[in-house]
């Protein structure tokens, strides 16, 4: 008998490989890990247990309450750059008791983008958008990018108490020079239904295609 393990995380116990691991081990005959992931938690470790050439990059970005968190993200072969935003801004990395929707940001998120998009090898931007602990829209990781957002009556967002201790860049342009262009290089991922398309390739994006 030959088995396919394919789980994804077993929410606040086992990470999707881990949880691969412990089912395999009940099996009896040949087995084939496949851990998965659908942009939540574990979405940085299943690329990396498929891609073990890839590169590690750690990167200091801030937590959904501002607090500061080294995290890492994923440079695959092909010049992809795997993000996850639950590596910052995690529901999992806060206690029931600090949870604060309406105040929490994704600033989090813009700075391991901007960090991804600096890398002078950078051709395409994958960013798993679950698990997370802040309902902003978006809003802070925009403004750590260099957006200037306004609410409905035109007045400035963050204009008087900007998230990030060093101005964010004018459009896109980066600190200390360079310039990229992140909306053409990205591609948000959460709770996929079908193969989202590969935008380095223009084919569908799968994994496990080999078993």
């Amino acid at each position: 008998m030959r088995y396919l393990v394919a789980p994804t995380a077993y929410k606040g116990t086992l990470s999707p490989t881990q949880a691969a691991q412990v089912i395999a081990a009940t099996l009896d005959g040949e087995v084939d890990l496949c851990p998965i992931a659908d942009g939540g938690t574990g979405w940085l470790e299943v690329w990396a247990y498929h891609f073990p050439d890839a590169q590690r990059h750690a990167v200091e970005a801030h937590d959904a309450l501002l607090q500061p968190r080294r995290v890492e993200w994923l440079h695959l072969p092909s010049g992809a750059a795997v993000i996850e935003s639950a590596q910052a801004i995690g529901l999992h990395l806060l206690a029931r008791e600090s949870l604060a929707p309406l105040q929490a940001s994704s600033q989090g998120v813009g700075e391991m983008l901007r960090a991804a998009a600096a890398h002078p090898d950078t051709r395409a931007l994958w960013l798993g958008l679950g698990g997370v602990a802040t309902t902003d829209a978006g809003a802070g990781a925009l403004h750590a990018l260099g957006f200037r957002l306004f609410d409905a009556a035109g007045n400035r967002i963050f204009e008087d108490a900007p998230l990030l201790e060093v101005p964010p860049a004018p459009r896109g342009e980066l600190q200390g020079g360079g310039t990229f262009d992140i909306a053409s290089r990205l591609l948000a991922l959460h709770a996929i239904e079908q193969p989202p398309t590969d935008p380095l390739h223009g084919k569908p994006l799968t994994l496990c295609a080999d078993v």
